[in-house]
């Protein structure tokens, strides 16, 4: 094992040690083998730290292309919005248990009764082109990033502590950028895994048995074998009016698509969802993609309109939305877009018995740095 595969592992070890120790597991407090220590601000050690931290300051110093697939966002574009900021942490990620999981059979008789419609928007997982500058220079489709290794790791995480809202995910709703219907595929896949499934699964990421390098062979044996979709319980779509603001903001003018053509058709896109619990029979509420150019104040009256027009559609039904740093247009205090870190959410909630309008408690906010 290399050096850098050693310092991921311990990254690991500390993002898990807290729920491996609440499961009183055994953790290996020593150092592998042969590891050698990293200090200062310019070493390995420093640029993986940024693995669970999004959005960091660190600047790029020579990475090779493995190092650099790993890292979180290294330059956020800057504001110069200077207050001070808090910056609210995820939840950590809950011991699983036939007792406190929300998909548990007593939880799951709650269904559509529950006396509050919870509509849960989460921003899409790390992505490739932010961690990897070179890589748009030879895609074929450059404005489209898939997720990085970390984002998928972030994406399952996100999973698990949505299993711990106290409410069942009904429906999926999603961007149809490419890193939005990954990050969606593998929330999925965390919110119908069996319970010992997962519970073993994470074990393991605790006890450090799984490598970075592994990570990803080892999640698809894992979902083929403790992964059930059921379409009874959980339905996924592809929905255009949750796609990123079209804009040079967002997107490079010199990367868009010179023909138009940002994305497959609709039925190509739902290939690459879990199959099984697409629904195909439900229309877009934004039946086309916006125009480029869309000015952000635009864009975030769309974001508003479509969310709220999705509540409506499915009034009876807790729904989660796949989408950019959506949340951000449903704070109540003014949020820095460019700070919301990948695979952050919010929770918006509204009576179910009679609807009005969403409400989005500051308190509810992961990973927004909100202005006071």
């Amino acid at each position: 094992m290399n050096d850098l595969g050693r310092l991921i592992n311990r990254k690991i070890g500390v993002t898990w040690g807290r729920w491996a120790r609440t499961q009183n597991l055994s953790f290996p407090k020593s150092k592998p083998q042969n590891h050698r220590s990293c200090q200062g601000p310019n070493t390995t050690s420093t640029h993986l730290s940024a693995i669970f931290r999004p959005n960091t300051n660190l600047r790029s110093t020579n990475l090779t292309s493995e190092q650099t697939i790993f890292r979180a966002n290294p330059n956020p574009r800057s504001t110069n919005l200077t207050p001070r900021k808090h910056h609210l942490q995820s939840k950590p990620y809950p011991p699983i248990s036939p007792q406190n999981t929300p998909y548990s059979d007593k939880a799951l008789t709650l269904g559509h009764h529950h006396p509050l419609q919870n509509i849960i928007v989460m921003r899409h997982g790390d992505r490739l082109d932010a961690l990897k500058r070179s890589w748009k220079q030879t895609a074929q489709r450059p404005w489209d990033p898939p997720l990085t290794v970390a984002g998928t790791f972030n994406s399952l995480w996100s999973g698990g502590i949505l299993r711990k809202e106290g409410f069942q995910i009904h429906r999926v709703l999603v961007s149809p950028f490419l890193r939005c219907i990954q990050t969606a595929s593998v929330v999925i896949a965390a919110l119908c895994a069996s319970e010992e499934g997962l519970h073993v699964f994470m074990t393991k990421l605790g006890a450090l048995e799984i490598h970075p390098s592994e990570f990803m062979e080892r999640l698809a044996e894992f979902t083929s074998k403790n992964v059930v979709f059921d379409p009874t319980k959980i339905n996924v779509s592809i929905e255009y009016g949750l796609c990123e603001a079209l804009c040079g903001l967002s997107i490079k003018p010199e990367v868009i698509p010179k023909d138009g053509n940002w994305f497959a058709d609709v039925s190509e896109l739902e290939t690459l969802l879990p199959q099984g619990i697409v629904d195909r029979f439900v229309e877009c509420v934004y039946p086309k993609l916006p125009q480029w150019e869309e000015k952000q104040k635009v864009w975030c009256r769309r974001l508003k309109s479509v969310i709220r027009s999705l509540a409506d559609k499915f009034p009876n039904e807790n729904l989660l939305l796949i989408t950019h740093a959506a949340m951000a247009a449903f704070s109540k205090k003014p949020v820095i877009v460019d700070k919301v870190a990948y695979c952050s959410h919010a929770c918006l909630q509204r009576s179910a018995t009679s609807p009005s309008d969403l409400e989005a408690p500051n308190k509810e906010i992961s990973g927004c740095y909100l202005l006071h």
